[in-house]
């Protein structure tokens, strides 16, 4: 049986995760470029910690925050996406194959979900925090309407106290910049 998709763009679906995402997600992370732009993912990664990730994983709940997601490219899981409730209130993270880099895949997936929320889940602000070397996912952050509001540094989780500085981002509703109808998003929730 497919497993059940949320929302679909022109290039991508989110849905639910699943036992048979967990090769490709091991396989994905494993790569040290990917690991190098998540804070809290362990490197070396592999099979067992994606299953076990997987395996704790609730049903997403459509009508708070969502996820964690996959963000699903011709019926293989090549990231995933999530909108979670933190101390800053709703926040937003994701991660991408570095094969699918470069394609406006995360773009794409975060504005659809973003969207979402905004749109149709009555949500006003959502943070976010990324890496400072992770220049990439700074662009998209910004693309999509995010402003630094601070920095922090942190110790990286096995990094033998090694610290990392992060920018906080905060995404305003009125600030959002995504055109859903451009890039074809379809909700299949009610």
């Amino acid at each position: 049986m497919a497993p059940q998709v949320f929302l679909m763009s022109d290039n991508l679906a989110l849905r639910p995760l699943n036992q048979r995402d967990s090769a490709d997600l091991a396989a994905f992370l494993a790569d040290g470029r990917v690991a190098r732009t998540l804070r809290t993912v362990p490197h070396p990664y592999e099979l067992h910690d994606a299953l076990n990730f997987i395996e704790k994983l609730e049903a997403p709940e459509i009508q708070g925050c969502s996820g964690p997601l996959a963000i699903d490219v011709e019926g293989r899981a090549v990231g995933v996406i999530d909108l979670q409730e933190s101390h800053q209130g709703p926040t937003l993270g994701m991660w991408l194959a570095e094969a699918y880099w470069g394609r406006g895949l995360m773009s794409e997936a975060a504005g659809a979900l973003l969207h979402v929320h905004f749109d149709h889940r009555g949500l006003e602000k959502v943070c976010s925090e990324v890496l400072s070397q992770n220049t990439a996912s700074l662009r998209i952050h910004q693309k999509l309407g995010f402003r630094k509001v601070g920095t922090h540094e942190e110790a990286v989780p096995n990094g033998e106290g090694r610290l990392v500085t992060v920018h906080d981002l905060v995404l305003i509703k009125e600030e959002f910049g995504f055109d859903a109808d451009w890039h074809g998003v379809r909700y299949l929730w009610g």
